[in-house]
């Protein structure tokens, strides 16, 4: 995870739990002048930000927002994706989605893609490719200009 994904508001997993980000700072260290990224939570006070993980999007997750499931789409033997749509979030009257694909191109693997897309007018107007969910906040807030929580 990278410093320059993070916002305040973002959800980050902190040893099995989830955190909210409420402070982002650089702590300057001697006259070398050694940067070190420190986050803060509700519940933890200046860690470095390499001891957080991303949340990877889930069923779960994505319920918990608000998304309700329209379905999963078999695209081919070989490839579905399952549709999640935020009902009018982005204007009012355009939904932002986001589609779970399932490929397994390849017989050893079972690959998760996330595509974050939203529509208006129901025409595509972006897709993001992403696993986690602060990038799912960060993605909806460029959209729709509001935070996306729990």
């Amino acid at each position: 995870m990278k410093q320059n994904e993070l916002r305040l508001g973002n959800y980050i997993d902190f040893s099995g739990d989830i955190e909210i980000i409420n402070g982002i700072y650089i702590d300057i260290e001697g006259a070398v002048e050694k940067y070190e990224y420190l986050i803060s939570t509700e519940n933890l006070e200046g860690e470095l930000i390499e001891l957080f993980n991303p949340i990877i999007i889930t069923e779960e997750i994505l319920t918990k927002f608000g998304f309700e499931n329209w379905g999963t789409v078999i695209v081919n033997e070989f490839e579905t994706y399952e549709r999640w749509v935020l009902y009018n979030a982005v204007d009012g009257t355009s939904n932002y989605e986001v589609h779970i694909i399932t490929s397994n191109y390849d017989p050893k693997t079972l690959d998760l893609i996330t595509e974050i897309a939203y529509y208006v007018d129901n025409d595509l107007q972006v897709i993001y490719e992403t696993y986690y969910v602060h990038n799912l906040q960060n993605a909806f807030y460029l959209a729709t200009g509001k935070e996306l929580t729990i």
